[in-house]
């Protein structure tokens, strides 16, 4: 599969181990940009969605979706050889499982708001549910990689070749530079606005000139 070419796989290296026994060696389950754009094209399901998460899944799909993780690293793997790992219901069960906490640990980490911040806005004051994928079914897969590529100054292999988590990562140390830079300009503007003609009542503070906040924050 031309997606899966030879790369140092630094997803699998980054990505907690969710491991499956494959002719007697480990294989390593990651989520990379290639595996999910490969089960979009092959199942045909909208992946950006949360469609995957919603899915109900039968033995076919988890064949497909184990076809396709394993590929990453043992592109001679055959459908048939999948098919055979799958060979009882305790099999396919723990199959599914590991395809889950595989998808889990690539994708971004959820950074829970507070409550107030996540009524689901049908006006009864419930939260939305938490179980919801952290992805936006607004997003695109060519915005997510103009974004990596202009922002971050990813190539192509390499966005391809990473985890959506790994891109998180990278996000967040390009919003914390941003941030410091924009608390420095910030100290600034608060000092001339605080010591100049047409002082505040409330003294200016850096924070309040800030247009992004720290990623944890």
């Amino acid at each position: 599969m031309g997606a899966f070419s030879a790369v140092p796989d630094m997803a699998g290296l980054l990505t907690d181990r969710i491991e499956i026994s494959f002719r007697g060696e480990p294989v390593q389950l990651v989520a990379t940009h290639a595996v999910l754009l490969e089960i979009e094209r092959r199942m045909g399901i909208d992946v950006l969605s949360g469609a995957l998460g919603s899915a109900r899944l039968r033995l076919s799909s988890i064949r497909t979706l184990l076809h396709i993780f394993i590929q990453r690293v043992r592109p001679d793997v055959t459908a048939a050889d999948v098919g055979r790992l799958l060979g009882n219901a305790k099999k396919i069960a723990e199959a599914k499982d590991l395809i889950t906490r595989a998808l889990l640990a690539s994708m971004p980490e959820r950074r829970d708001k507070p409550d107030a911040d996540r009524d689901d806005g049908d006006g009864d004051g419930d939260v939305k549910d938490e179980s919801e994928p952290p992805i936006s079914a607004s997003l695109r897969w060519d915005t997510l990689w103009s974004e990596a590529h202009y922002n971050l100054h990813l190539s192509f292999p390499e966005w391809l070749h990473s985890t959506p988590r790994m891109i998180q990562a990278l996000n967040d140390r390009r919003l914390e530079d941003i941030h410091w830079i924009e608390l420095m300009i910030g100290q600034v503007a608060a000092n001339a606005g605080n010591f100049g003609y047409a002082r505040p009542r409330t003294p200016f503070k850096a924070e309040d000139f800030l247009l992004h906040r720290r990623p944890d924050s």
